[in-house]
């Protein structure tokens, strides 16, 4: 897949990737800060895209350490959970009119062993 477009938010901590213009990848880490979340919440709904976050827990240093969240665009929707954000989990929308996949939700290796079934 070629990459058309990459945003970095806060110290490269939470990435929204573009690519082909219509997957969306976003994926949450030990690394984050609320206003990383608040903006990348707000970066996705300028996208037509819902984030709500249903559980945040932060360490004494500010950066999130449990999450719980939920993602909606159109007709699909997708939710995870974590007690360890040292493993970055997120997900994958495709935005395409004629999708091969809505929302894939999990860890970042879940989601590449899953993208790598849809390509088969």
């Amino acid at each position: 897949m070629g990459l058309l477009s990459l945003l970095f938010f806060c110290d490269f901590s939470s990435r929204v990737k573009t690519y082909e213009s219509h997957f969306i990848e976003v994926y949450f880490s030990n690394k984050l800060t609320l206003s990383d979340l608040a903006k990348t919440q707000s970066d996705l709904s300028a996208k037509s895209i819902k984030l709500n976050y249903d559980y945040l827990r932060f360490g004494s240093d500010g950066k999130l350490t449990e999450i719980e969240y939920h993602v909606s665009a159109e007709k699909f929707g997708a939710s995870d959970r974590s007690t360890n954000t040292a493993i970055e989990l997120g997900f994958i929308i495709d935005t395409d009119p004629n999708p091969k996949f809505g929302i894939i939700a999990g860890t970042r290796e879940q989601i590449q062993k899953r993208l790598k079934a849809f390509e088969n």
